[in-house]
């Protein structure tokens, strides 16, 4: 089977790919897949269950790159463990509100 997923800006898919594209590597390897980058467009081939893990993993980490933030190996192994534990992921590399809110609290106590 093979996807395909449409990036808009190619700054996303060098971010998403990282230095000499360790950070597709390690989902190539956990998930036994191909991600190969063709201009604007990512393709994702192998086993049906498993290209849809990694479709996962790739469009969540894109939208970490959209906010700016920079792709590296600790991004990566958590989105795969949370893609492993079947739950939708949410990742704040930087300060999150809840900790911008927590600290707020803390300080005024």
């Amino acid at each position: 089977m093979e996807r395909h997923i449409e990036v808009e800006k190619m700054d996303l898919v060098i971010n998403l790919f990282g230095s000499f594209d360790e950070n597709v590597k390690i989902i190539e390897k956990e998930l036994d897949v191909a991600i190969i980058n063709r201009g604007s467009e990512i393709k994702i081939g192998g086993e049906p269950d498993k290209v849809e893990k990694a479709v996962a993993a790739v469009n969540q980490l894109l939208a970490v790159a959209s906010r700016g933030e920079t792709i590296g190996e600790q991004e990566v192994r958590y989105v795969m463990g949370q893609i492993d534990d079947g739950k939708d992921c949410l990742l704040y590399t930087s300060p999150s509100p809840r900790d911008r809110q927590k600290s707020r609290m803390q300080s005024s106590a």
